[in-house]
Parts: structure tokens; sequence; C-alpha cells
């Protein structure tokens, strides 16, 4: 069994769909990563303000998952909204030890690796995020 962080892109769009951001979260690691395990939210790690880039305020909300996916690495095309930029990107999938995958999240450029810290106290002995990249 294998945890992993991830995070939730929710537009306008989608804010009239009658889903909760547990929901979302899970559905979102699904559609981005293709994990095949059950997923099981573990709480809110963290909520992030930012821009997008046309200038619109974005907030995104930081789940801390676990995923029993049987694979260490995969590849999987995104799925989706047709409309969302993601859908159709490849993307390569793994497991991480959360120290490598502070690093992995610090040079994505997103500021997700501020919230590793707070995975360290729970999980340390774990593989705790699952790391993306575009290909």
């Amino acid at each position: 069994m294998q945890p992993s962080a991830t995070w939730v892109h929710t537009s306008p769009a989608a804010a009239s769909i009658p889903e909760r951001p547990d929901q979302a979260a899970i559905r979102e690691a699904i559609e981005e990563t293709g994990v095949t395990g059950g997923l099981t939210v573990l709480g809110v790690v963290g909520v992030q303000q930012s821009l997008y880039n046309n200038g619109n305020p974005c907030i995104s909300v930081f789940f801390h998952l676990r995923a029993e996916e049987p694979r260490d690495a995969w590849s999987h095309t995104m799925i989706g909204d047709p409309e969302a930029w993601d859908t159709g990107h490849d993307v390569h999938c793994r497991f991480r030890p959360l120290d490598e995958a502070t690093q992995l999240l610090h040079d994505s450029g997103y500021g997700q690796d501020e919230f590793v810290p707070l995975l360290f106290s729970n999980d340390r002995d774990h593989r705790s995020t699952l790391a993306r990249s575009h290909s």
C-alpha cells in the first residue's frame, strides 16, 4: 500500500458539478495518473492561493491520499474534461521516497514541495508522493 499526494484543479465550469473536494481529489488522481488501486483520503495537507496565467485567482487544495497501487512506475495518457489543457498528455508516474519527492516537486515550479514536510511526520517509512513528469 503506497500513499500519495495530489492536488485538485477546479474550473468555474466544474464548480457547477456537485462534487466534494475529497471526491474531486480521488477523481483527479485517477484521471491524471491512471492509478489502478483503491484510493483513500487521509486528509487535507494544505491550501495554496495563486493566479492562473490569465490573472484569475486560483485556490488549490492538497490532499494526502493512500494508494493501493501495485505498480512502482507506469505511463499514462491523462483523461478527463476534453476542454482541459492536460487531457491527452502523456505522463510517467512513479512512487518515490518523500526526501526524493521534495526535490522533484520543488523542481516542478508549482510550489507543491512546501507541503511535503507535513507528510514526513505521518509517513516517514512510506513512499508517500506520486511524482508525475510530462513526456
